[in-house]
């Protein structure tokens, strides 16, 4: 694999943990929504602050020695290596 594709995995995998962590931070504040039937006015701001969040950056950054790795990696058979000793992703409730 060139380095090129490799780094377009690990941008297209770091993209989907910050997907992961907003879904998450996005579900608490439909929580409290779904508690006051009344959406946040402020629900943007609240975004913003939850990516402050030690629950955030752990959802956020919990592959981050992986990717490191991954971009190093030269050939596909070390990139599948690597990617077979994966533990499931943290899912934040």
């Amino acid at each position: 694999m060139h380095a090129e594709k490799a780094t377009s995995l690990v941008d297209l995998l770091q993209e989907n943990m910050l997907l992961r962590a907003e879904v998450a931070s996005l579900a608490e504040i439909l929580d409290v929504t779904e508690e006051t039937s009344q959406v946040p006015a402020d629900w943007r701001s609240l975004l913003r602050e939850a990516r402050q969040t030690k629950k955030y950056r752990e959802v956020a950054g919990q592959y981050q020695s992986l990717f490191m790795e991954l971009e190093n990696v030269a050939d596909r058979a070390g990139i599948e290596e690597r990617l077979e000793s994966v533990q499931p992703a943290i899912l934040v409730k």
